[in-house]
């Protein structure tokens, strides 16, 4: 059982690694341009690898929420919306100063909108995942 848990974590980041690194590659360009169709090309371009990030965790929680009961599977299900949710903050947030390159309130919002995406999508979802380990502890020890 530990060999295809290994062999699943290794699949993962097989997968995941190379669209993390493409996705923030692709997003750079775009970050620093100061042209706006070449902003929003790199944006979509960047949305590709992060769409199939999503998509890959988002299978990979339904899976284990699938292998659980009761409270797990309600925390692994909970943890799986706030995973997607605040992930879309991101590229959001990106898209502001893009309507307006002169405007400060924007770039202000836009980093705002980092900073709330990254305490939710970092240290909540490090919170729920320990809420996770808690709730199949107990169900263990039951």
């Amino acid at each position: 059982m530990l060999g295809v848990a290994n062999d699943v974590r290794k699949s993962l980041m097989l997968r995941l690694v190379p669209a993390t690194v493409a996705m923030i590659a692709l997003g750079y360009p775009g970050e620093v341009s100061t042209d706006e169709g070449t902003k929003w090309l790199w944006w979509v371009l960047a949305m590709i690898p992060f769409v199939y990030i999503l998509w890959v965790l988002n299978g990979q929680l339904k899976a284990a929420r699938g292998r659980e009961s009761g409270p797990v599977a309600s925390a692994i299900k909970n943890a799986t919306v706030v995973l997607l949710v605040t992930w879309c903050v991101y590229p959001i947030a990106f898209l502001f100063p893009i309507f307006d390159e002169t405007s400060e309130t924007l770039e202000v919002i836009r980093q705002a909108g980092y900073t709330v995406a990254d305490i939710t999508a970092k240290a909540l979802y490090g919170l729920m995942i320990l809420g996770i380990a808690k709730a199949r502890t107990a169900q263990e020890n039951k």
